[in-house]
C-alpha cells in the first residue's frame, strides 16, 4: 500500500480526532484554544479574496482526507468545494462584523457544531451552495436535494424531544428560513420562522437561548424580524432588564455623552455618508416594499423613516415622503408620535436630536395625510 503523509495537526492525531486542516489553526485547536501544529503542511494555493472577506491559503482539495463530516449525496469533490466556500465565504457574509478567522463564530461555534450535526451540515452546504448556483444562473437543482435531505433530517430531530432543543437545530430552522426568504418563498420562509418560534418557547424564551448560545439567539432574532418585518421577540434594555437577548455592546451608548463622543465631519464626509446609506435604503426598499404595497410592516417604517431623515436635500427624499405616506395610511397613524413609536419598536438610540429629526420627517409625511 502507498504510504501517504498525515496532514492532520498534531493535537487532533493525538486524540484521534478529525481535523479541518484550517491554517494557521484547525477550528478544533480554535475551540480548545490550544496551540496548533501541522506536521506535514496542509495543501496552499494562491491567496482568493471573496467580496471584502479575509484571505485564506487553504485548498479545498485538502480540507479532510478522511471525509469525517457527516455522509451527503453529493460527490466528494463537491461537498469538499462547498465546505471551502462556506469556510472562506459564507461564514463572513453570514457575520461580517467578525472578519478573523479566529474569532468569527460562524468558524469558532457554527462550524464545530454543524460536523456533529448532520442536518446542520446540510443547511451549511445549501447556503454556499446556493451561493453557487445564483452566480451560475443554471437552476437550484443541487441545493433542492439539500433542501430535501436536511428537512427529512430535521423532521427526525424535531420528533425527539431532546434533539428539537438543540442549538444545532434551531440553527438548522432559521437558516432554512433565511435560505426560503432569499429565493423569494416567503410563505416557507414563515413556516420556518413559527417552527422556531415553537423551539424558542420549549426552551422557556429567548433569553435561556442565549444563556448557551448568543449566536443562535442573534440569529433566530435578526432573521425572523427581517422575514416578518417586525420583532418577534423581546430586547433587554442596557441595563439588562427583560426577557429577550441583551443588546449589542457597542450599542449601549450614553445619550448624555453621545456629541462628545463622536468626532466632527466635513461636509463631504457627512455628504459621502448619507448618499452611501440612502442608496442602501433605497436598494433594500425595493425588496421589502412593493411601488404600491398592501401591507406595511414595522420594519420598513424604521426604514422609511431613516431614509426621508438622510434623503433631505436630495432628489430622493420625494420619494420617501411619498411611501411613508401610503405606510402612515395602512398603519391609520394620526401623527407623528405613533410612526416613532413603531420605529422604536425595531431599533432606536435615545437621543433629543435625532427624536426631532425623525419627528419632522414624519410630520412633513403625514401633512398631507392627517
Amino acid at each position: 500500500m502507498r504510504q501517504t503523509l498525515r496532514r492532520s495537526c498534531t493535537a487532533c492525531a493525538k486524540y484521534k480526532h478529525s481535523c479541518d486542516l484550517s491554517t494557521p489553526r484547525c477550528s478544533r485547536c480554535i475551540k480548545r484554544r490550544v496551540e496548533c501544529h501541522y506536521s506535514n503542511a496542509p495543501l496552499t494555493a494562491p491567496l482568493i479574496t471573496f467580496g471584502g472577506a479575509p484571505s485564506f491559503d487553504a485548498s479545498f482539495a485538502a480540507l479532510d482526507p478522511f471525509d469525517s463530516y457527516p455522509v451527503t449525496r453529493l460527490p466528494r469533490k463537491h461537498v469538499q468545494r462547498l465546505i471551502y466556500n462556506f469556510l472562506h465565504k459564507i461564514a463572513f457574509q453570514y457575520y461580517p462584523l467578525d472578519l478573523d478567522s479566529a474569532s468569527n463564530p460562524f468558524l469558532v461555534s457554527w462550524w464545530p457544531l454543524a460536523l456533529g450535526d448532520p442536518a446542520l451540515f446540510h443547511v451549511s452546504l445549501q447556503t454556499a451552495c446556493l451561493d453557487e448556483e445564483l452566480l451560475a444562473q443554471k437552476g437550484f437543482h443541487t441545493s433542492e436535494m439539500l433542501m430535501a435531505d436536511s428537512v427529512a433530517l430535521l423532521r427526525h430531530k424535531v420528533d425527539n424531544a431532546a434533539l428539537a432543543v438543540q442549538d444545532g437545530t434551531m440553527n438548522s430552522v432559521i437558516t432554512l428560513a433565511a435560505i426560503e426568504f432569499g429565493k423569494g418563498n416567503l410563505a416557507a420562509s414563515q413556516v420556518h420562522i413559527g417552527g422556531v418560534k415553537r423551539l424558542v418557547a420549549l426552551r422557556k424564551g429567548m433569553y435561556a437561548v442565549s444563556q448557551t448560545s448568543p449566536l443562535t439567539a442573534r440569529m433566530v432574532s435578526w432573521v425572523s424580524m427581517i422575514v416578518t418585518g417586525a420583532p418577534q421577540f423581546d430586547t433587554q434594555d442596557d441595563a439588562g432588564i427583560g426577557d429577550g437577548i441583551p443588546t449589542l455592546s457597542d450599542w449601549q451608548i450614553d445619550a448624555a455623552s453621545l456629541q462628545h463622543s463622536v468626532p466632527s465631519l466635513d461636509r463631504l464626509e457627512i455628504a459621502v455618508m448619507q448618499n452611501t446609506l440612502v442608496c442602501q435604503l433605497l436598494e433594500r426598499l425595493e425588496s421589502t416594499v412593493d411601488e404600491e404595497p398592501r401591507q406595511a410592516r414595522s420594519l420598513d417604517v424604521w426604514l422609511l423613516g431613516v431614509g426621508m431623515a438622510t434623503s433631505l436635500g436630495t432628489d430622493n427624499h420625494r420619494r420617501f415622503l411619498d411611501r411613508a405616506r401610503h405606510a402612515a395610511s395602512v398603519f391609520e397613524f394620526g401623527g407623528s408620535g405613533d410612526a416613532l413609536m413603531v420605529m422604536r419598536s425595531v431599533l432606536w438610540l435615545e437621543t433629543l436630536p435625532g427624536e426631532g429629526i425623525f419627528r419632522q420627517s414624519w410630520d412633513e409625511a403625514l401633512l398631507d395625510s392627517i
